[in-house]
């Protein structure tokens, strides 16, 4: 597959299912629990306490990605890396905005909230 990079050059992307065939790997089912529903993401982000439930959120993002990409802004990995950079810079103003104590040591749930806030952030 060619794809372009950032600079807008064409660049070949490695076919990875034939070198995975190639080395004998083979695909590993994992099962998301509760985060396989990646439609409604608002209410999945409350639900996130641990680190295995950021894990699942994430690939909850990725799947919503995927099935809608309309409801992303920030379709790009650059865009999305870049609203995501802004909206910490910025998470006094948005802590005290939303009625919230200005977080001192970040929680799994927080990260999980950067991650979607990052989607349409602009």
């Amino acid at each position: 597959m060619v794809t372009r990079d950032g600079a807008g050059q064409d660049r070949q992307e490695p076919d990875w299912a034939a070198l995975a065939d190639e080395f004998g790997l083979v695909p590993v089912p994992v099962d998301f629990g509760r985060f396989n529903d990646f439609q409604d993401l608002d209410a999945l982000v409350e639900t996130v306490e641990t680190h295995e439930d950021l894990t699942g959120f994430m690939f909850a993002l990725a799947a919503n990605l995927d099935n809608d990409p309309e409801a992303w802004e920030n379709r790009t990995l650059e865009s999305y890396l870049d609203a995501l950079q802004r909206f910490t810079k910025s998470l006094n103003s948005w802590a005290r905005n939303n009625g919230q104590a200005v977080p001192v040591q970040p929680t799994w749930q927080l990260m999980a909230r950067l991650l979607l806030i990052a989607r349409t952030y602009e």
